[in-house]
């Protein structure tokens, strides 16, 4: 039976920090659990989360609340990830928004294609806390 501290922590257990400073993040996916992973870590790191389910609700979410930045997931139902990057990008309201695209696609051809839509920086899922949010204050300053 292993100790209680030799487990790795889960999201809820780790501590809390405050480089986001209240700047609002939209994270884009339509998978649960990965949204609320990835809302914990962002919370707890001291940024606001708004969510949406689907590519097209997170343009829509990012001209109604002009986040300080997007994390959005490449592979959704109907409108994905690529398509909404490139509508963000084409917009006046929303194409200065930094775009953190986040696949579980490590190949060359979905990188391309995120790169080519429009999107400032890709990791490749399982993201771990600790680059999550080196990332997106690389790309925030």
């Amino acid at each position: 039976m292993s100790h209680p501290s030799s487990r790795p922590p889960f999201a809820g257990d780790l501590p809390a920090l405050d480089v986001g400073r209240g700047r609002l993040v939209l994270h884009v996916d339509d998978d649960r659990d990965q949204q609320q992973l990835y809302t914990t870590y962002l919370r707890r790191a001291g940024f606001r989360v708004a969510q949406a389910n689907t590519g097209i609700q997170g343009v829509e979410r990012a001209i109604e609340l002009h986040p300080h930045l997007i994390v959005m997931d490449l592979l959704m139902p109907f409108t994905d990830g690529f398509e909404a990057t490139r509508r963000l990008k084409r917009l006046r309201e929303t194409h200065d928004i930094p775009i953190l695209v986040i696949t579980a696609h490590a190949n060359q051809a979905p990188v391309r294609l995120a790169e080519e839509a429009g999107a400032n920086a890709l990791l490749v899922k399982p993201v771990l806390r600790e680059e999550l949010l080196g990332k997106i204050q690389a790309m925030l300053g």
